[in-house]
């Protein structure tokens, strides 16, 4: 994947996440994201990391799942696990850390709606003892990491954006920050200036062309 791709979904991400939602490692090149819903009958809470090989999105990313809370079922687990790979997988040679968090996290508010299987479960004890890592990418299927990490809740579904409507503002994005001279061309991003720097930016070019026109 080239830098100025890579650059670009994660200004995306930065732009639809808070950064107490999303982290990005840089130097790892690891996106960290904290998912959550509480439903009818349980809180599941999920920590999540994803790892880009240098060669993504040639190479699938791979997904750790950390810190998994609320789902105590071993079949469960493996539905999760086995949910999230195929949605790795079906997205091979396409930018799509976004669709994997969107994916993940809609399976995360059925699961919600659904009794717990285990008989023994306590809402307010929901801590599940089987946290590990999706293990499947089409290069490494072995690793396992164990890690606790903080909670961080995401927004309500109905007020994220569809992937119609990410796709539509990256293109966007991507000529407005061309255009405005922020970006050269497409082959040098203006990296020095963080996601959230760049929207102020924007922000204030969009006032000044109300003004202007006022």
């Amino acid at each position: 994947m080239e830098f100025d791709d890579r650059a670009l979904e994660i200004e995306a991400l930065r732009s639809i996440y808070t950064e107490d939602e999303l982290l990005y490692d840089e130097n790892r090149n690891i996106v960290s994201i904290h998912l959550s819903r509480e439903g009818t009958y349980r809180l599941i809470r999920i920590a999540i990391k994803i790892s880009l090989p240098k060669e993504y999105p040639q190479l699938s990313p791979i997904i750790y799942f950390e810190d998994i809370q609320g789902i105590n079922d071993q079949q469960e687990l493996e539905q999760l696990y086995k949910f999230a790979n195929n949605c790795v997988q079906s997205h091979i040679g396409e930018i799509c850390i976004f669709n994997i968090i969107e994916n993940i996290q809609g399976h995360i508010d059925e699961l919600v709606q659904l009794k717990p299987v285990d008989p023994h479960y306590n809402q307010c004890q929901y801590s599940s003892n089987t946290n590990q890592s999706l293990l499947k990418s089409t290069q490494d299927e072995g690793e396992v990491v164990y890690k606790d990490l903080s909670d961080k809740i995401l927004c309500n579904v109905d007020k994220r954006v569809t992937e119609s409507e990410f796709n539509k503002w990256k293109d966007s994005f991507k000529s407005e920050m061309i255009d405005k001279g922020i970006w050269k061309s497409n082959n040098n991003i203006g990296t020095s200036l963080t996601g959230k720097q760049l929207f102020e930016l924007d922000n204030l070019l969009i006032k000044s062309d109300i003004n202007s026109v006022d």
